[in-house]
């Protein structure tokens, strides 16, 4: 299913083709309008998708920043990575039936070797997109950026839960699995020594500090080196102030420049998925955190094509 511009033409992500299985390029952008509706007060993050696609037109086609490595992106990444937007997942049934959907189309994706930029959606997109990646890939190393560790041991499908599930099923490496941004009022007391305990790395908001910075993101590349990478980003990691929009808000967050600072550090790894989720449309002023999410797809599509130079790199001999 794909939305269209209001003019009767197909809507895609940045105006790239849409998805074609004969020559499916090196990346894709898919719409996961999946939610579960347990916060009732503030349903709306199904509608994510279009609305990030509809600000993705504004973008422009050339970066100007610099990664990680200290290479200026001055280039497409649409253009590099044959970009192609395979629209929404048609999604119907219960959420148990909708997330095995997911799943079998992100793994249909990972097989074609495609690194794969979504758009949901709430929380609950991410684990069926870890378990099809890792179904290819072999159990992956998670950049999780949120306020909340999504890592509560509750059983049934959910987003609140996801890591937990992950871990105990081996989909992730727990050693190399990192909650950046946690902060604010959470469903359980115990949750940040459940989490250490599922083994997994905790950056509160109280230990990111300016002074701090460098060192923990050198200790992440280190961290995530040498494994395929997934990233995911809850929207409510940013302050409201930056990205008011989301399902879930919660005070004291990052700053979009912080977290651009984060993505651009991980140029060279093998980042495999950028996962984009919590937009919630019926909360944003004017489309802007929406615009933000588009950007912020972007800078992974830039990750993309630094971690297919890393891999075409000739080897020493």
């Amino acid at each position: 299913m794909t939305s269209e511009d209001g003019h009767g033409r197909f809507l895609t992500f940045r105006g790239a083709p849409i998805f074609d299985p004969q020559r499916p390029g090196r990346a894709v952008f898919v719409g996961v309008p999946l939610e579960t509706r347990t916060e009732r007060h503030r349903m709306g993050s199904s509608l994510g998708p279009h609305h990030i696609r509809l600000q993705s037109l504004s973008l422009n086609r050339f970066g100007t920043f610099m990664s990680g490595g200290g290479t200026r992106n001055e280039f497409d990444p649409v253009e590099r990575l044959d970009l192609s937007d395979w629209g929404d997942i048609d999604l119907h049934g219960d959420l148990a039936e909708s997330q095995t959907m997911v799943r079998a189309a992100f793994a249909n994706l990972a097989r074609l070797g495609l690194r794969t930029v979504s758009a949901g959606g709430d929380g609950s997109v991410t684990l069926p997109q870890l378990q099809a990646h890792a179904s290819i890939r072999g159990p992956l190393a998670v950049l999780h950026l949120d306020a909340h560790t999504d890592s509560n041991p509750i059983k049934g499908p959910g987003a609140a839960n996801c890591f937990d599930v992950a871990t105990r099923e081996g989909t992730i490496l727990a050693e190399a699995t990192v909650h950046l941004g946690i902060r604010g009022h959470v469903m359980r007391d115990d949750i940040l020594a459940h989490v250490s305990r599922l083994g997994h790395t905790v950056i509160h908001m109280d230990d990111w500090t300016e002074a701090a910075i460098p060192d923990l993101l050198q200790k992440l590349r280190s961290l995530f080196s040498g494994r395929p990478l997934y990233v995911c980003i809850d929207l409510d990691v940013l302050d409201p102030a930056a990205a008011p929009g989301v399902t879930s808000p919660s005070w004291g967050g990052l700053s979009v420049r912080e977290v651009q600072k984060v993505l651009r550090s991980l140029a060279g790894l093998d980042v495999v998925a950028v996962d984009i989720n919590t937009l919630n449309p019926l909360f944003d002023m004017q489309g802007t955190t929406a615009h933000l999410a588009a950007s912020l797809a972007v800078e992974g599509l830039h990750l993309f094509v630094h971690a297919e130079n890393k891999s075409h790199a000739p080897h020493a001999s």
